[in-house]
């Protein structure tokens, strides 16, 4: 599996730790504003550290949303036209609801 985790804070690194350990990836790409915090998980070998949402979305299959609420609308609109039909999208955000990310989305995705 190509796992993303877009925004590697405490609960994205949490998850990160968990899949790593039980290698639950084949590749996993770890994004975050200030890259130089999370920089010691390249040592997995098979983790792309990156503050570009875009490439790891485009690299992924599976996408971890774990950011502040209020990236979240960004996020989606940026990286929605690199969404296809086989991604699936996990989100463990709190207060923003499927509905609205699905009319951030669109129907297509």
């Amino acid at each position: 599996m190509k796992i993303a985790i877009i925004g590697t804070g405490n609960l994205g690194l949490s998850i990160a730790k968990g899949i790593l350990n039980s290698n639950g990836a084949t590749t996993m790409y770890l994004t975050k504003r200030n890259i130089s915090e999370i920089k010691d998980f390249e040592k997995y070998g098979n983790v792309t550290i990156t503050s570009n949402n875009r490439d790891a979305v485009k690299d992924s299959d599976i996408l971890i949303l774990a950011v502040q609420p209020s990236h979240l609308e960004a996020i989606l609109s940026d990286t929605k036209d690199l969404l296809n039909e086989n991604h699936v999208v996990i989100s463990t955000i709190t207060g923003f609801s499927i509905a609205k990310m699905e009319a951030i989305l669109g129907d297509e995705h």
